[in-house]
Formats: structure tokens, C-alpha cells, sequence
């Protein structure tokens, strides 16, 4: 627990005396029946603001009449009636419907210094507007300030150090302007300030930034996110960041080592350091309060400190994606009992995963991805109750799926991609995990049947199983996979979300692999390609109204397309190349108006090439490979039509000319050819013999290999008829 000294009881208790009086004004209801107006200098000071906006909105049509105290945005005191908020934020910043009119206030004269009548006030936020022009100097007179809010507001130029003179003010935001800082020495006057936010601010040519704060006793949160540093002090005379609790320096140029001063922020709780160049090992110390600690997409090496678990007791979040880190993963990081967010994806860890999860009783999210982890996936990962997303492709994991998986019923993102993982697929799959929606197990070692069992999840949006070594039949059972039947037009929250986290899946659809990440729960889609499945497709599969991308290509599929193909009504890609499927191209695929991509190519397809709507739009590419295909795109004209060669035409004479000196020296050759090999052979006894032998072992390697080939013919045509072992 940390004990509040006098100095920073003083601030809050300043905190609280300011937005006690906030909220105790007199806003522009005028409900309170108060008869006190506003000084008629502070109304013409408002009226004269009036005049240089351009409200298109006519969010201002209240600022007329003689109390300033009850136009919209304005708040007196209520005694002395002096104005001490003005709140002209945008209510409608992000709009994005034509029709509307613009909700944000223009600028289209200068902000005229009057407004410096308005010594009160103590509450100013102008954010989320459009002035186009540079923060007046003397916004810097406001010896009352506490909050200034001036975030995208379209403010230029290099920040007034005129700003540094509000010395009672607590509340600084900057962010998402056009502004610069040269000079970071204006911040040290700010001596009460406790929140700033200058994200997108360029202080590149501000070295002193990180010395100026630190000489700020009561600051609680600084966001330096997008501010182009290019690096942090490795030290600091003397640290004073004591009630520091939010550090945000991420998407910046940061080129360094690790500061160790930034693991000595004892009351630090969110550390914010991604998307930088920090490179070094990974030193920690013991930060007791840190919920968030955010070092992703850096350049830091070696292994994870052993004693993980001990030095962030209270973490929830820990991102340490795209670095170097090597080695294993610690045993102690499953004492991070309040853990909910693991990402360490991207790196290079190795050896076994560690098995001790019993007490990770909240973790959601685990992301081990791209690293080249091995063994099994340990049975005590199934203790994990209230895990969500589960990553583990790309590594070279082995052996089967554990059967206790079946119980992770909040699991909602399966992804076991891209490893070595064999054996049958689980007849368990689709019993039980009612929430997942994704499930990815391509490119793994997996053979036998897809079970019936696997289209019973009643949420599945996404199923690959492609690249393994699948046999017999589609299940007709696929028709079941409700949440394909309809198009997903509700984007919904991915796990981890309310904890910083973004997921993502590698998904291929219209020929290429596409990394989905903001749509990916809107996303339906079947891969069952590069595998041995055999039959026709099922016809129940044109049930799925809402599927949008189905690849079935690379297998030995067999029979016609069916003609009910056109009610996959939502489908965007379709491949069902090198197969062997056979008959015409359906016309009703002339119907699906949001087909983008087709490859029909490489299968026995005959007949004409339907034309019509956005068929005519894809090239010979979707149906090379077909001999008795023709039509546009093919460059090819159906051969039955084409008008036969006349006999007369033929020159019977040569032919019969030919044909005679055929024979004629078909005798004299065979003579000679017989008596060359056999007249030696009578008159040279050690070739007759070498000859014998030689025919005598050939036919003995015949025979053997006859008998082993037929031998295993017989026990994969067993294996094939029992799904290697598999249930199906």
C-alpha cells in the first residue's frame, strides 16, 4: 500500500476542490431560478469568440440574450456569477454519415484576446474542433486553470511556452494536433500538474523532456505515445516520479538500453514501451503494483528473468511480441496469478512449454505463436477455465490433441496451426466448447476421417483443416454449422480486448493468406484443401447461405459440381482446383453477386463456360487445365463442332507409297535383328549362360516387388476403409 505524504494529500485534495466547484456552476439550463448574470465584459468576450467560429451545426445558437450563464457550454459560478467553464468540445467527433452536418466548430479569425476577460475560469476544453491555428499565448494568463483540454483540435505549430505559467492547473491535454515542442522546460513550472497527454506531439528536439517531468512531484499519468523520442536518460539525478502510475512512450523512435530507472517506478501501473528500437536483456525489478506491461515490437535479447512471477505479483497484461527473447519460459510466470493477457509470440523461445497452469484460474488469452517451442501441450493448460484464445502455431509441437481440451468451454479461438501435431481428430470436436468460433489445425500431421462430431460447434465461424492427411468423405454433417447459415453482420468483442489486446488469424482465402484482425469474428470460412479427401461434395454444404470463403482444393474429389452451389449466397472465394471433379461449370454460380474470387482449374470440367454478371470478369486462370472446357475466358472452341477433314483430300498415293516400303523392309530387318542376338548366343556359350542368368533375376525382382507392392496396397486400402484408425 502507498502512504500519501502531506504534498500529495495537497493535490488531491486540489483535485477534488476543482471538480467539486465544476460541478457545482450553473450550466446553461439555468434550472437553479439563480437571478446572478454574467459581467457583461466576459459575455462580449464570448460573443466576439462567436463571431470568429463558423458553427455549421449551430451548436452556439443558444449564445444570445444578456445572461452568458445560460448559453449552452457555458458555466458561472454560482455566487458570483463569474464565468469559469467553457466547454466547446465536439459532442460528435467521429461521424462519418454525409448527410449530417459537421458537428465541429472553424475557426475563420483569430481568437481574439479578450477572451483574456475571462480570468476565472478554470475549466477550458476546445477539443475534438478544427481552428487550424496556433495555441493563442495568452491561454497562458489562466492563473485558475485547472484542465485544459485542447486535444484534436487541428491546433499548429510549436506549443506557447506561455503554457507553463498556469501554475494551478492539473489536467493537460495536447494530443492529436499538428505541434511541436522545442523546449520541454515550460512543463517543470506546471508544479500541480497530475495528468498529461501529449500524444502525436513531435518533441524530437526536446531532450530535456524526460528531466522536465521528473521535476513534476504529483504527476500520476504521462502519454508520450507517437512523440518521435528518440531516446530515453539511462539515468536520472534523482528520481522523482513517486506517484507516477501511467507511462505511455509507445510508437516512438526510442533507441536504447532499458533504462533501469523505469523497473525503480514502485507505484507505477501501466508501462506502455512498444513499437520502439529498445534493444538489451530483458532486467526487471520488483514493481508490486503493475497491471500492464507493454514492451512488444522492440528489439530486446535474451532469456525471460526466472523470477517473473515474483517481481509483477498484481500483472494482467504482458506483451512482449516481435523481440528476440530466447530460451524458456520460466515455471514462475504461472505465479502471475492475476494474469489475464499473455503475448510472448514472435520470439525465439524454445523447449517444452511449462506445466504448472493450475493457478492461472483468470488467464483469457495465451499467444505463444512464431516461437519454436516442442513436446506436448501440457494437461495442466486444461485447468485454465476461463481461457478464451489459445495460440500456439507455428512451433514444432507434437503429439495428439489432449483430450481434457474438451472442457475449455469459453474457449473461443483455437489456433494449433503449423506444427506437428498427429494422430486422429478428436471425436470429441464439436461436443462440448460452445463458444468457440475459430479453429485452426492446418498444416499439421492429422489423418483418418473428419468426424461427423466436428460440425456440432453451434458458433464455428472458421475451420481449417487443410494441409494435413485427411481421408474418406466431406461429412454431410456440415449442413449443421449454424453460424454459417447466416451472414455475421455484428461485429463482436475478440478476447483480450478489454485488456489492450488486439487478436489476429492468418486466414487464406481468395487465393492468397490474409491477416484478419478488426473483422475477424465477421469472417466465415471452410479450408479442407491439400489433403486426400475423396467422394463429391455434398450437397448440404450449399447450406451454408452465410459462408463466404470455401477452399477444397487439392484433394481427389470427384463427381459434378452440383447446381445448388448458387445458394452460397454471402460466398466471396471459391476454389475447388486439382480435384477431379467432372461435368459443366454450374450456371448458377452466375448468381452470386459477391463472388470475388474462382479457381475452377486442373480438374476434368466440360461443356461451355457459363457467361453472365461477374462471371465474364476472371481470366483462363479459373479454368486452365480443363482439355474439354471451352468459351470465354478459353481461347478454345468446342471441338465437336468443328467441321471434319475431307478424304479426298488425302493423298492416297504417297500413303500407299509408304506403306509398301514398310513391308518390304520388315523382312530383311527381322532376319538380320533375330540372327544377331541368337547366332552368337548359339555359338558363345559363357553369354548364352550370362544371358539366362540375367533374365532369371530379373523376373525373381519382379516378383518380390510385385508381392510387397500388392502387400501394402492391401493395407492402405485397409486403412483407408477404417479412416486409419478413426472413428468417424
Amino acid at each position: 500500500m502507498v502512504v500519501l505524504q502531506f504534498p500529495a494529500i495537497v493535490a488531491v485534495l486540489l483535485a477534488f476542490i476543482s471538480i467539486y466547484h465544476i460541478q457545482h456552476t450553473n450550466f446553461c439550463n439555468g434550472d437553479d431560478g439563480s437571478t446572478i448574470h454574467c459581467p457583461e465584459v466576459e459575455m462580449r468576450a464570448l460573443l466576439q469568440l462567436k463571431e470568429a467560429l463558423y458553427d455549421p451545426s449551430n451548436r452556439l445558437s443558444s449564445w444570445s440574450g444578456d445572461d452568458c450563464c445560460t448559453w449552452h457550454g457555458v458555466g458561472c459560478d454560482n455566487q458570483l456569477g463569474r464565468v469559469i467553464k467553457l466547454d466547446l468540445r465536439n459532442p460528435q467527433p467521429h461521424t462519418d454519415s454525409p448527410s449530417d452536418a459537421s458537428w465541429s466548430l472553424i475557426l475563420v479569425e483569430e481568437i481574439s484576446s479578450t477572451l483574456m476577460t475571462l480570468e476565472y475560469l478554470n475549466y477550458l476544453d476546445l477539443s475534438m474542433n478544427d481552428f487550424r491555428s496556433s495555441i493563442p499565448d495568452f491561454f497562458g494568463s489562466y492563473k485558475n486553470l485547472g484542465y485544459l483540454n485542447l486535444s484534436g483540435a487541428g491546433f499548429l505549430t510549436t506549443v506557447p511556452q506561455q503554457l507553463g505559467n498556469l501554475s494551478s492547473l492539473l489536467y493537460l491535454n495536447l494530443s492529436y494536433n499538428n505541434l511541436d515542442v522545442d523546449d520541454a522546460s515550460w512543463l517543470s513550472r506546471l508544479t500541480l500538474l497530475q495528468h498529461l497527454d501529449m500524444t502525436g506531439t513531435n518533441i524530437s528536439n526536446a531532450s530535456n523532456w524526460a528531466e522536465a517531468l521528473n521535476m513534476l512531484p504529483y504527476i500520476m499519468e504521462i502519454h508520450l505515445s507517437q512523440c518521435q523520442i528518440a531516446s530515453i536518460p539511462y539515468t536520472l539525478p534523482q528520481l522523482n516520479f513517486t506517484y507516477l502510475s501511467i507511462l505511455d512512450l509507445s510508437n516512438n523512435q526510442i533507441s536504447s538500453t532499458l533504462p533501469s530507472w523505469l523497473f525503480k517506478l514502485t507505484a507505477l501501473e501501466y508501462l506502455f514501451l512498444g513499437k520502439n528500437y529498445l534493444h538489451s536483456s530483458l532486467s526487471i525489478g520488483n514493481m508490486s503494483y503493475l497491471k500492464v506491461l507493454d514492451l512488444s515490437n522492440n528489439f530486446l535479447e535474451g532469456p525471460l528473468p526466472s523470477i517473473i512471477g515474483e517481481a509483477f505479483p498484481s500483472l494482467q497484461t504482458f506483451f512482449l511480441r516481435a523481440n528476440y527473447i530466447a530460451g524458456s519460459i520460466p515455471s514462475s510466470i504461472c505465479k502471475l496469478e492475476q494474469l489475464i493477457v499473455l503475448d510472448l509470440s514472435e520470439n525465439h523461445l524454445s523447449h517444452e512449454l511449462p506445466s504448472c497452469w493450475k493457478n492461472s484460474l483468470v488467464l483469457q488469452v495465451i499467444n505463444l505463436s512464431n516461437n519454436n517451442l516442442s513436446g506436448k501441450i501440457p494437461k495442466s493448460i486444461c485447468s485454465l477455465t476461463s481461457l478464451e484464445s489459445l495460440h500456439l502455431s507455428n512451433n514444432n509441437l507434437s503429439g495428439e490433441i489432449p483430450n481434457c481440451v474438451v472442457t475449455l468451454n469459453s474457449l473461443v479461438i483455437l489456433d494449433l496451426g503449423l506444427n506437428r501435431f498427429g494422430g486422429c481428430l478428436p471425436r470429441w470436436l464439436g461436443e462440448r466448447m460452445p463458444r468457440l468460433k475459430i479453429l485452426i489445425l492446418r498444416q499439421n500431421m492429422f489423418h483418418g476421417h473428419i468426424p461427423p462430431s466436428i460440425a456440432y460447434f453451434p458458433v464455428l465461424q472458421i475451420m481449417d483443416l487443410s494441409h494435413n492427411n485427411l481421408s474418406g468423405t466431406i461429412p454431410t454433417s456440415f449442413e449443421d454449422l449454424k453460424a454459417m447459415k447466416f451472414a455475421q453482420n455484428t461485429m463482436s468483442f475478440t478476447p483480450g480486448s478489454d485488456n489492450y489486446y488486439t487478436d489476429s488469424i492468418s486466414v487464406v482465402t481468395k487465393g492468397r493468406e490474409s491477416q484478419y484482425v478488426k473483422i475477424l469474428l465477421l469472417l466465415t470460412a471452410i479450408d479442407l484443401s491439400y489433403n486426400y479427401l475423396s467422394g463429391s461434395i455434398p450437397e448440404e454444404i450449399t447450406n451454408l447461405s452465410g459462408l463466404q470463403s470455401l477452399d477444397l482444393s487439392n484433394n481427389h474429389l470427384a463427381g459434378q459440381i452440383t447446381m445448388k452451389i448458387g445458394g452460397l449466397q454471402n460466398l466471396e472465394s471459391l476454389d475447388l482446383s486439382h480435384n477431379e471433379l467432372t461435368g459443366p461449370v454450374p450456371s448458377t454460380l452466375t448468381t452470386l453477386d459477391s463472388l470475388g474470387f474462382l479457381n475452377l482449374s486442373f480438374n476434368k470440367l466440360s461443356g461451355k463456360i457459363p457467361s453472365g454478371n461477374h462471371l465474364e470478369t476472371f481470366d483462363s486462370s479459373s479454368y486452365m487445365g480443363n482439355p474439354d472446357l471451352y468459351g470465354y475466358p478459353l481461347n478454345k472452341e468446342n471441338q465437336d463442332t468443328k467441321p471434319s477433314q475431307d478424304p479426298n483430300n488425302i493423298d492416297t498415293d504417297v500413303e500407299a507409297e509408304e506403306m509398301f516400303y514398310f513391308y518390304l523392309s520388315l523382312g530383311p530387318g527381322f532376319v538380320v535383328g533375330f540372327w544377331s542376338v541368337w547366332g552368337i548366343l548359339l555359338y558363345k556359350q559363357k553369354w548364352r549362360y550370362a544371358y539366362f542368368c540375367f533374365i532369371d533375376n530379373i523376373c525373381d525382382k519382379l516378383y518380390v516387388t510385385a508381392k510387397v507392392n500388392f502387400a501394402r496396397m492391401k493395407i492402405k486400402l485397409f486403412r483407408s476403409d477404417q479412416g486409419y484408425g478413426c472413428n468417424p
